[in-house]
C-alpha cells in the first residue's frame, strides 16, 4: 500500500526532524524516492535521495554515536551513501540530466567499494553502462557513429565489471541482466557472435532461476542476433517462441518488439502472406 508507507515514511521524518535525529531521515527520504522511481516520478524521486544525501552528510559530520554503535551493514553510513548516490544517478539518467548521472555514478561506485559493498556496485555499474549505451543510441540515430561506438565500447566496460562481481558473489540475476545488456552493446556494434554468446547465456541463467520477462527478452534478441547471422530459422523460432512468452507474462512492448521483427524477417525472406498475416 504505497500510500499508507508514504504517510508513515513522513511521519517518520517529522518525529526524527523534532527530536534532531538525522538517522531515519535519511532511510525514510531513500524510501520514498524509490517508491517515486517505482512510479516514474523522477523528479520527485531526485529531490528525496538529494534531501536523504544532504541529512546524511550533515549526520556523519556531527559524529553521532550511533553510527558508531550500530552494527547492521544497512546502516553503515559509506553503504547508506553509496544507495544514495546510485538511486540518486539513476533518476537524474531517467531525467535525461546525463552529466549529473554520470557524476553520482561515478561517486556511487567509489563509495560502494569504500563500503566493501560488492552488490550495490555491481548493480552501479550495471546501470552506468545501461545509460552509456543509451547515449551511444542516441548519437547513432544523429548519425554520430564514432560517437556512439566509443559510448557501446564504454558501456560493455561497465558491464564486465558488473558480470565479474555478479559472479564473486553469486548474484544470478544481476549476472543474467548484465550479459544480456552487454549483448544488446554487441548488438549495436555488429558484433553478432559475440551478442548471440551472452543472450543465449543469460537466458541459460533467466531459465534456471525463473525469471521470465528475462527469458522472453534474450529469447528474442538471441534470435535477433542469429538471423544477422544469417540463421534465419533461428530468429523465427527464438522470437515466436518469446512472443508467446510475453503474451503469458503479460508484458505488451516485448510481445510488440518480438512481433515486429517476426513481420521484418519474413518480409525480408519474402514469405509476404505470413509477414501481413
Amino acid at each position: 500500500e504505497p500510500e499508507k508507507a508514504v504517510q508513515h515514511c513522513k511521519r517518520v521524518i517529522d518525529i526524527a526532524t523534532e527530536k534532531q535525529f538525522f538517522w531515519p531521515i535519511t532511510i525514510a527520504c531513500n524510501t520514498m524516492g524509490l517508491m517515486h522511481m517505482d512510479a516514474e516520478n523522477y523528479s520527485e524521486a531526485a529531490v528525496l535521495f538529494e534531501k536523504g544525501l544532504d541529512v546524511l552528510n550533515m549526520f556523519i559530520e556531527r559524529d553521532d554515536k550511533t553510527i558508531r554503535v550500530l552494527s547492521f551493514k544497512m546502516y553503515e553510513s559509506n553503504f547508506v551513501k553509496g544507495r544514495l548516490l546510485g538511486n540518486l544517478a539513476t533518476s537524474y539518467a531517467h531525467l535525461n540530466e546525463i552529466e549529473k548521472a554520470e557524476n553520482f555514478f561515478g561517486q556511487s561506485i567509489d563509495m560502494a567499494e569504500k563500503a566493501g559493498d560488492k552488490q550495490g556496485k555491481a548493480d552501479r555499474l550495471g546501470n552506468f553502462g545501461l545509460l552509456l549505451v543509451n547515449q551511444g543510441l542516441i548519437a547513432m540515430k544523429k548519425g554520430a557513429a564514432h560517437i556512439a561506438e566509443q559510448f557501446f565500447k564504454k558501456g560493455i566496460d561497465r558491464y564486465n565489471e558488473a558480470i565479474d562481481i555478479s559472479r564473486t558473489v553469486g548474484d544470478r540475476q544481476g549476472e543474467e541482466i548484465s550479459l544480456g545488456n552487454r549483448g544488446l552493446a554487441k548488438l549495436c556494434l555488429n558484433r553478432f557472435q559475440g551478442a548471440l554468446t551472452d543472450f543465449e547465456t543469460a537466458l541459460e541463467i533467466a531459465r534456471a532461476i525463473e525469471h521470465k520477462v528475462g527469458e522472453a527478452n534474450w529469447l528474442s534478441n538471441a534470435g535477433k542476433a542469429a538471423y544477422y547471422l544469417d540463421n534465419f530459422q533461428q530468429g523465427l523460432n527464438d522470437n515466436m517462441k518469446a512472443l508467446r512468452l510475453f503474451k503469458e507474462i503479460g508484458f505488451e512492448s516485448g510481445r510488440k518488439d518480438a512481433l515486429n521483427f517476426l513481420i521484418f524477417i519474413l518480409d525480408q525472406n519474402g514469405d509476404k502472406k505470413k509477414a501481413d498475416k
